[in-house]
């Protein structure tokens, strides 16, 4: 692929380069603390994509023989670009590439791909001829991820050098064609293949969150013939002139039952969620870190501990799925171990000491209405102030009402709320970053309920008015091996702390079990394979852990 594409990128910085160098003066720009994300957009909403950044990272199964779209894109708030380039890796023995355009720089259509964003003055991406922009299953030259075998890619940047952008979006749409059942993974490629090229020439993509469909053999009915079942013999010698014949109906077939569902979709990147889609629980690492630990580092953009997925707070999207009906309101109910986790929704804030809940109160909880219903896009007015909660020590229910015409709201796949969680403050004293170390525990999701904008429950509810299906997430509370700091990364820091120790053993003052690292068990000593810990995993990051320390699955399994 990159022999073919990588051309038009140089062109395209080539170009770029033409305009900066006229333009820049000699500093260069200070970045946003905003990192660049980009994603796979797996449940593309009415009006093309899901709203940056959230993001969907598996889609409802898709028929063989059917055609599905995937949006790429980018949550990028940094320095003017001029160009971009995206590449996915896909399972090539289920999926297949389609609707090719002849022109990138085409708006996509209904079975054609093509540029999303609206590029000033034009675009500068057409791949001439059109299969230049994908890579059959015999060119991949052994860069297949997760069970992918080819490969989808486009470039392209602003027509005229004059123009730029400093904001992301969705990219670029593209086409896939289910050919053979099975679960077709969509993955990403690093900033080397997938980027926003800026005006000093830097690619940008900080982390990617990828994808995955089941394809699935379309459901048949079979006709159920009639039967003919013949009257009994009476016992009555008397023969009858006409024989009596009784006639059974054909079956009907009844129409699948097609649920309603509410799940947690954990965002981060792969190596600290995994969203499977066949129906286990989904999983995501939650590592300890406190901002600010760096006293040389001012507090800001300039300090970036803890500015991660998964660091110091998760954070996932409650997705509902209505078949066919608006959806009005919603309610769920979340059940934690209050002895591990934390979830703000207090009413006595700073801004507002009052003890009634009041808007600016809601500004600071840890439950917020989806970007997707904050914008209106389903033609109802969704506000904080029609959100409701109630706390107790270990579980929390939480509904919101929206106002609007009867026949207005979402149906299909919306996104409700955004959950934000965060590890109890104490737990930095009952664990230590030796590895192997954390604690799993399942956040429960019951009594969820979606209503139309009358109040009735939407079809696919199931008795008491219950989505059938009311999704948990698996969290691992845990502590990156060998992070002595708390900020996310290995480093001289942290070597230099437990080099001051070596040779301490119990019954020292200067012992202490925090750098008793190795056994996992402490041996009350800190000696050489204590030091190692650390000094092996200098450069381990929360994002891209060394050795990787992937999420648990609960003991009792999904």
């Amino acid at each position: 692929m990159f022999k073919r594409l990588l051309p038009m990128a140089a062109v395209l910085a080539a170009v770029v380069a033409g305009v900066y160098h006229l333009s820049l003066s000699t500093s260069t720009p200070a970045h946003a603390a905003t990192p660049t994300v980009w994603s796979v957009d797996m449940q593309p909403d009415a009006a093309g994509y899901t709203a940056v950044p959230v993001i969907n990272p598996t889609r409802a199964p898709v028929n063989v023989g059917s055609t599905f779209s995937v949006d790429a894109v980018v949550h990028y708030d940094d320095a003017p670009w001029g160009s971009y380039q995206v590449t996915l890796d896909y399972t090539d023995s289920i999926l297949d590439a389609a609707g090719v355009p002849a022109n990138w720089g085409n708006a996509p259509t209904a079975t054609t791909g093509g540029n999303l964003f609206p590029l000033t003055g034009g675009s500068l991406c057409d791949p001439s001829p059109a299969t230049n922009a994908v890579v059959s299953e015999d060119d991949i030259n052994g860069n297949a991820v997760n069970g992918s075998d080819a490969e989808y890619a486009m470039t392209c940047g602003h027509a005229a050098t004059s123009d730029t952008d400093t904001a992301g979006g969705t990219m670029v749409r593209f086409f896939f064609l289910c050919e053979n059942p099975g679960l077709a993974t969509l993955h990403l490629r690093d900033v080397a293949d997938t980027f926003i090229l800026d005006n000093v020439f830097t690619s940008h993509n900080d982390s990617q969150v990828d994808g995955s469909v089941t394809c699935q053999v379309p459901p048949t009915n079979t006709p159920v013939p009639p039967t003919n079942t013949p009257a009994p013999a009476t016992a009555t010698p008397t023969r009858t002139d006409t024989a009596t014949r009784t006639n059974t109906p054909a079956a009907t077939n009844t129409p699948p039952f097609n649920p309603a569902t509410m799940d947690k979709v954990p965002l981060g990147g792969p190596a600290n969620v995994v969203v499977t889609g066949n129906g286990t629980i989904p999983a995501a690492n939650l590592f300890l870190c406190e901002p600010d630990n760096d006293p040389s580092q001012p507090d800001g953009p300039a300090d970036g501990d803890c500015d991660g997925p998964n660091e110091g707070s998760l954070t996932w999207i409650e997705e509902a799925f209505s078949p066919t009906t608006p959806v009005g309101a919603f309610e769920f109910q979340i059940k934690f171990d209050h002895k591990i986790f934390d979830i703000n929704l207090e009413c006595t804030t700073v801004a507002d000491p009052g003890p009634a809940c009041t808007l600016a109160d809601t500004a600071t909880w840890d439950i917020q209405l989806s970007e997707q219903l904050l914008s209106g896009g389903d033609g109802r007015d969704w506000s904080m102030d029609k959100c409701f909660r109630n706390i107790t020590e270990n579980y929390i229910n939480f509904t919101c009402t929206s106002t609007g015409p009867i026949g207005a709201g979402y149906t299909g796949h919306v996104d409700l709320a955004k959950v934000t969680v965060h590890p109890d403050a104490d737990l930095k004293f009952r664990l230590t970053p030796g590895n192997d170390n954390g604690i799993v525990r399942v956040i429960l999701d019951e009594n969820c309920e979606l209503a139309d904008p009358v109040g009735h429950p939407v079809v696919g509810s199931i008795a008491g008015g219950l989505t059938a299906t009311c999704g948990d997430v698996v969290i691992t509370v845990r502590i990156l091996e060998g992070d002595l700091n708390l900020d996310c990364v290995v480093d001289l820091q942290d070597a230099q702390r437990i080099a001051q120790l070596y040779g301490m053993v119990f019954g020292l003052f200067l012992y202490d079990p925090w750098f008793d690292l190795e056994p996992n068990i402490h041996d009350f000593d800190i000696d050489a394979k204590d030091l190692q810990k650390v000094f092996g995993r200098i450069d381990s990051t929360c994002q891209n852990p060394i050795p990787p320390q992937p999420p648990l699955a609960p003991a009792q399994g999904n």
